[in-house]
C-alpha cells in the first residue's frame, strides 16, 4: 500500500471531523423530532429507547436515524484512522 501525502491525510481528517459533527447534529435533531412526534412521550419519565419500540409511532423513524448515524460514524472512524 502506497503512503499518502500529508495533505491528503489532513483532508481525510477534516472530512472525518465534518462527518462526526454532522452525525451528532443529526442525532440531536432527529431525537428531538421523534420526541415531539410521539404523543404522550415524556423526556422526564420515559426511556429514550421507547421511541424505537415496536409498534410505537416513531419506531421506524427512530431506528432508521440510529442506523444512518451509526453508518456515518463508522465511515468517519475509518477515514480518521486510515
Amino acid at each position: 500500500m502506497a503512503s499518502q501525502s500529508p495533505a491528503s491525510l489532513q483532508r481525510l481528517r477534516k472530512y472525518s471531523g465534518l462527518g462526526f459533527a454532522t452525525g451528532g447534529i443529526m442525532a440531536m435533531l432527529l431525537t428531538a423530532a421523534s420526541e415531539s412526534a410521539y404523543s404522550g412521550f415524556s423526556v422526564r419519565y420515559d426511556a429514550i429507547s421507547r421511541l424505537g419500540q415496536a409498534g410505537s409511532p416513531t419506531g421506524f423513524f427512530w431506528n432508521a436515524q440510529l442506523l444512518i448515524v451509526g453508518i456515518l460514524w463508522l465511515a468517519d472512524s475509518y477515514l480518521l484512522f486510515r
